[in-house]
């Protein structure tokens, strides 16, 4: 799963975004360019993850918990699918009238449009919380002392959401933040797997 940007970022830059050049995409150029952003994603991770120092007994119960999230963030996103599908006969009708007719499709095609992708990235944001809760559990049990206070303050909140106040809340939810953004990102799982390899 690759999904790495937030739907609703994507959708708002599709409704609103007026492009200010020609299209013309090398696409060898651009998947090149999209397995480097990979790659600098994974090592970004891995300055997240490395400095927990997991054991090799550590990574099995981990992994495993998120196969089994990993297996229902598959079904959310096909829910998103389902709801994004629903919209295409409207789209179609729209875009035909403004083609053939030059009628303008509907403001409020494009404000359905809208509310359905922010409705699909709050859930989206709620499965995530739920699910670092989830792995919270396994890894509460898996962490030492001093790798629950890395996770805790491996990550400064302030450049993500300065209204969470991360430093006056208890470090479970410190951790679950570090989950939220680290572990649970798609590409996470991979670079376990990697490091998984070459633990001791």
């Amino acid at each position: 799963m690759k999904r790495s940007i937030p739907l609703l970022i994507v959708a708002a830059l599709m409704v609103t975004a007026v492009p200010s050049f020609a299209q013309t995409v090398d696409a060898s150029k651009a998947t090149h360019s999209q397995d480097v952003q990979t790659k600098m994603r994974k090592v970004d991770l891995l300055l997240q993850i490395m400095p927990l120092v997991l054991r090799k007994d550590q990574f099995p119960p981990i992994l495993a918990e998120l196969e089994r999230i990993r297996a229902k963030q598959a079904e959310v996103l096909s829910r998103e699918d389902d709801e994004i599908i629903k919209l295409e006969a409207k789209l179609d009708e729209a875009l035909k009238k403004a083609n053939d007719d030059g009628i303008y499709p509907s403001r409020d095609l494009q404000l359905e449009c809208f509310k359905l992708t922010r409705a699909l990235g709050t859930v989206r944001n709620m499965a995530r919380t739920d699910f670092a809760s989830q792995l919270y559990k396994v890894v509460d049990t898996v962490f030492d002392k001093g790798q629950k206070a890395i996770a805790a303050k491996s990550l400064d909140w302030k450049l993500f959401d300065p209204s969470l106040k991360l430093d006056e809340k208890p470090q479970e939810d410190q951790i679950k933040f570090y989950l939220k953004l680290v572990l649970l990102d798609p590409l996470a799982y991979d670079v376990l797997v990697d490091l998984n390899k070459k633990s001791k």
